[in-house]
């Protein structure tokens, strides 16, 4: 879903330049190809061919990208968004894709021990982007406590409101059930679980956006 929406976005603001030898295509416009583990195999082999050929000037792609099939005709900057999904190993195949060593840049804004250890300890040129994008809408965070079934209950039907007016709500739970380990205990205390969706049981902090 990410690699889909940061293709959209590219071909967006690309607009003209992003329709390389098509008919719409003008100076100095390159292709934009997507791929994924989960395309079809015609689109699949479709896009792969152009990042071989170097038709397309930008390949936006997921984990596939560091497949052995997949090659590029001259790779000069990786750009690795979420970089902690990505192994070292992983990282260093798709470098090792180019002729010569490219320029990479990773990407995150999860603050992850190993994310934290490479920022400080890895020899990086840390860029520190502090502003949010235009247009951006504010967000309210807010800790709902599992221990007060009534604030749970009203928490749903915030959700419900915040919804229905066209506005964004996220959920992030700790911990959800007991079951994977049995010394662990439900927040409401020995069978008690809270309940805040469905087969869940743990407090949750709900973001309005």
């Amino acid at each position: 879903m990410l690699a889909a929406q940061h293709h959209r976005s590219i071909v967006s603001m690309l607009g003209s330049l992003a329709h390389g030898g098509l008919f719409a295509d003008t100076v100095g416009s390159t292709r934009v190809a997507l791929l994924t583990g989960s395309q079809n195999t015609a689109g699949r082999k479709e896009n792969m061919l152009l990042a071989a050929s170097g038709e397309a000037g930008i390949v936006i792609g997921t984990h596939a990208l560091i497949q052995d099939k997949v090659q590029f005709a001259d790779l000069g900057l990786v750009v690795v968004d979420e970089q902690h999904r990505f192994g070292v190993e992983q990282r260093d195949a798709l470098r090792q894709k180019a002729s010569s060593a490219p320029h990479v840049l990773v990407m995150t804004a999860t603050p992850i021990p190993r994310t934290v250890a490479m920022t400080v300890y890895g020899d990086m040129e840390v860029s520190t982007l502090r502003e949010l994008p235009g247009g951006r809408k504010p967000i309210s965070s807010h800790v709902v406590s599992g221990e007060k079934t009534h604030w749970i209950a009203r928490m749903w039907e915030r959700v419900a409101e915040e919804a229905a007016q066209g506005n964004q709500v996220y959920v992030v739970c700790p911990r959800i059930g007991s079951e994977d380990d049995p010394d662990l205990e439900a927040p409401g205390g020995p069978g008690e679980p809270i309940a805040v969706g469905p087969d869940e049981s743990a407090p949750c902090t709900r973001s309005i956006k």
